[in-house]
């Protein structure tokens, strides 16, 4: 199989080995800087965290090992990756053939432009499809898929990023087992697709006084 691309990103749709729980950690960017007399001053965009998942990949044989390394390289080159935000998931309330989707109650808020992950457990067929609109639990997709996908089978969002640094961390030194890792590059929120952002307008923006060695101001 192909390396696959979504929205620019390559695609992990490897499983995970539910051997091993799904890792995810949050970190909010910071930064640091020489402030105008000396002494250091720090910055931070603490409203919103960037997210890394971790998974290890369930491999059969050496063929998916090697579409494995195909992506891994891949992304490697283009500096993005995805993957199905694994321990997120949602059921189907009804079987699905076309372009719509009816999931059953849960927790996670699918909005308009985000992707949405079908995979069929038995054979690991699956679809990736974009929402186009949501009506409660009943989200409208811009293409049919291309199989059934019976009730009650899991569905994911997609987490848009890059790999981490540790992404292809071993588990022990004689196992043949690893692990991925995807940090996240987009954490503004659903809907908001990486490329689509749109800068504000100058005349928008709320201009700052001029201002004097020894004033101070509050970020907020």
């Amino acid at each position: 199989m192909p390396v696959e691309f979504i929205n620019d990103h390559v695609l992990f749709p490897e499983r995970p080995n539910w051997a091993f729980d799904p890792e995810w950690s949050r970190a909010w960017q910071t930064q640091v800087s020489t402030g105008l007399e000396g002494p250091e001053s720090r910055a931070g965009m603490r409203a919103i965290a960037r997210v890394t998942l971790k998974w290890t990949p369930s491999i059969r044989n050496l063929q998916e090992r090697s579409q494995l390394d195909d992506r891994v390289r891949a992304a490697l080159l283009s500096g993005k990756a995805c993957c199905a935000y694994w321990g997120r998931g949602s059921k189907l309330s009804l079987d699905c053939s076309a372009d719509a989707v009816t999931l059953q109650a849960t927790p996670w808020t699918f909005a308009e432009g985000d992707w949405i992950f079908f995979l069929d457990q038995a054979t690991r067929e699956y679809n990736v499809r974009q929402i186009t609109d949501v009506t409660g639990l009943v989200l409208t997709l811009d293409d049919a898929v291309d199989r059934t996908f019976l009730a009650h089978t899991m569905v994911w969002p997609l987490l848009f990023g890059r790999l981490a640094e540790d992404a292809m961390d071993a588990e022990t030194n004689h196992h043949g087992n690893f692990t991925i890792a995807i940090t996240e590059t987009n954490p503004a929120g659903a809907g908001t697709p990486i490329g689509d952002y749109t800068p504000p307008d100058p005349e928008d923006l709320v201009a700052i006084p001029d201002m004097e060695i020894g004033d101070s101001f509050v970020v907020r």
